[in-house]
């Protein structure tokens, strides 16, 4: 989904981002997460652990769940003091009637291309077929031969996950092996990293090439959405200015792990969020998840999303930077239009709010 790696970069390894924090819920027992939208305005609670160790995860819990006693809150703010800011005086808001949307989106097999070979290859095609919702169909495009690839996919892949595979032969720097594939009949293209070569420098520009290629090959029509994987930090701006999105495998795992050993209660919610059919990190429409239009706080975006399904964690585009707003004030005014994009929690299979 466009947007979501640029959500995990900003909350796992931007220095002055957001940040993910567990903080105990003493002074809200008995009140509901709707409640919270209110009560803790400078935060955005998105889940709950609960069990007497605290690694069972609660996800995109609904408004009327209510907190108990051990709970401890998950929550996403700008510094760890706002998880604990509640403003107990204040009146909660009452939000609509709960009333969950479907978030499974449009039927059918999505299609996914992916140039290149590395050894994290079968691992991705075996998270993409574990997709409990959505059918894919995935072509591997790369000069590693095909034999090869095939024994290490059917070694480290489920064997219903690799029947809708099918692997090509060519040369991804190469103009004239690329354009035979029909780049306009895929709905994701994912660029990865070589891990056969002397160096990240090298792996990177062969990426580069890569991108330019395909990047000649569309044209100004439409396209497909493009992920590109880089190693080497200083690089990702080249690809954010055409408008792909970048995964830095060596920033966010490294981050990842370092919030779990500081607070390894993380541990389970991130796995929760991370592996297919758990709690699911989009970029939606106000329009899709059913909001009102206009001048509304996001209190009340958050009250209407929480009845719909959804956890709203921020708005994007209406930063000064153009970026996700994660986390904004409760009170703050925002003028929502249809297409006005939302960073959004959602669980596609909902749980009892009596969990």
């Amino acid at each position: 989904c466009p947007g979501v790696l640029e959500v995990f970069e900003e909350l796992l390894a931007q220095p002055d981002g957001d940040r993910v924090y567990v903080d105990g819920a003493e002074p809200v027992i008995g009140r509901t997460i709707g409640d919270l939208c209110t009560l803790l305005p400078q935060a955005v609670v998105f889940g709950v652990l609960r069990g007497i160790e605290g690694v069972e995860p609660i996800l995109n819990p609904s408004p009327d769940f209510v907190l108990e006693s051990g709970d401890r809150l998950l929550s996403i703010a700008s510094d760890l003091k706002h998880t604990s800011h509640f403003d107990l005086e204040s009146v909660p808001e009452r939000g609509p009637e709960f009333d969950p949307q479907d978030y499974r989106g449009s039927e059918g097999v999505r299609r996914v291309l992916i140039l290149g070979w590395s050894r994290k290859v079968p691992v991705l095609i075996d998270a993409l077929g574990g997709d409990p919702i959505h059918a894919q169909a995935i072509d591997v495009f790369s000069r590693v031969p095909i034999s090869e690839r095939e024994t290490l996919v059917e070694r480290d892949c489920a064997a219903h996950r690799t029947k809708s595979v099918r692997h090509l032969e060519g040369d991804v720097t190469s103009r004239h092996d690329l354009s035979r594939l029909d780049f306009n009949s895929y709905d994701h293209v994912l660029l990865v990293a070589s891990d056969r070569l002397e160096s990240d420098a090298e792996s990177d520009a062969r990426t580069m090439l890569t991108c330019l290629a395909v990047d000649d090959l569309l044209g100004s029509g439409a396209r497909p959405h493009m992920t590109a994987e880089m190693l080497q930090t200083e690089n990702a701006d080249l690809f954010r200015a055409r408008g792909i999105s970048v995964m830095q495998t060596a920033v966010i795992p490294s981050m990842l792990l370092t919030q779990i050993t500081l607070h390894r209660e993380l541990s389970a919610a991130f796995d929760d969020i991370i592996r297919p059919g758990g709690a699911e990190l989009r970029i939606v429409s106000a329009e899709e998840v059913g909001l009102s239009l206009g001048e509304s706080s996001f209190a009340r975006v958050r009250l209407e999303g929480l009845a719909r399904g959804v956890t709203v964690l921020g708005i994007r585009g209406q930063s000064p930077a153009g970026t996700s707003d994660l986390a904004p004030d409760a009170h703050r005014i925002f003028h929502l239009e249809p297409d006005t994009q939302l960073v959004v929690l959602l669980t596609v299979t909902r749980r009892s709010s009596g969990m």
